[in-house]
């Protein structure tokens, strides 16, 4: 077939652009169909579509959590403390505080975990193995005093 004007020519390029519009439109839906069959997997496993945007919230409130550097709201969560109790802490300088641009303030997640840490109160098994490892290192240690004498 020999194209013989140029309304021809601009027919068939208009044709393959509609072809192009459709096969476009064809891969649009096919994502949309995608997304609806994973929407309707959480649906599934949740129940309903409430269930569902509850368990989107309880992700949102807890994703602060993978954060390095927290504010002093995240913080006295991550805590469990009271916003006021974590403001003392910070004016005390019983923990660490970041203020970058010298008004909004920061807590380091690690900083935090390290103030937990303190005041450790050990369990009875844990310190009958304390106490079982001092001895053999006293006795070790009194054992090599009396081989240095000899």
């Amino acid at each position: 077939m020999a194209i013989t004007s140029d309304y021809e020519i601009y027919d068939m390029l208009n044709r393959m652009s509609r072809a192009m519009d459709f096969i476009k439109e064809k891969n649009e839906i096919k994502e949309l169909l995608d997304q609806v069959t994973i929407i309707q997997q959480y649906l599934q496993r949740f129940g309903t579509l409430g269930e569902l945007m509850k368990h989107m919230k309880d992700i949102e409130n807890h994703i602060y959590v993978c954060k390095e550097m927290f504010t002093p709201e995240e913080a006295a969560k991550y805590l469990g403390i009271s916003l006021s109790h974590m403001y003392r802490l910070t004016s005390n300088n019983e923990i660490t505080k970041y203020k970058p641009t010298g008004k909004l303030m920061y807590i380091s997640k690690a900083e935090l975990n390290q103030w937990m840490k303190q005041n450790e109160i050990l369990s009875d098994q844990e310190l009958e193995k304390r106490g079982r490892e001092k001895a053999e290192d006293y006795q070790k240690e009194r054992n090599n005093k009396r081989l240095n004498r000899k």
